[in-house]
């Protein structure tokens, strides 16, 4: 079974050239989290609730 964190890396892969959103961080390994922003992943809450991206986008 995969975990996350594979899934979000393939959807990059199969998503090229689009946007792709997580809600938030899914783990607590800021290296982690900072490569799939590299990479082009977008979180739209920070793990407290606060939104970086609002809905309408």
């Amino acid at each position: 079974m995969e975990n996350a964190i594979e899934i979000s890396y393939r959807a990059l892969e199969e998503s090229a050239g689009k946007r792709v959103y997580l809600l938030s961080q899914m783990i607590h390994n800021q290296e982690v989290n900072e490569d799939l922003v590299s990479r082009g992943i977008k979180f739209i809450m920070d793990p407290n609730g606060s939104q970086f991206i609002p809905w309408e986008k």
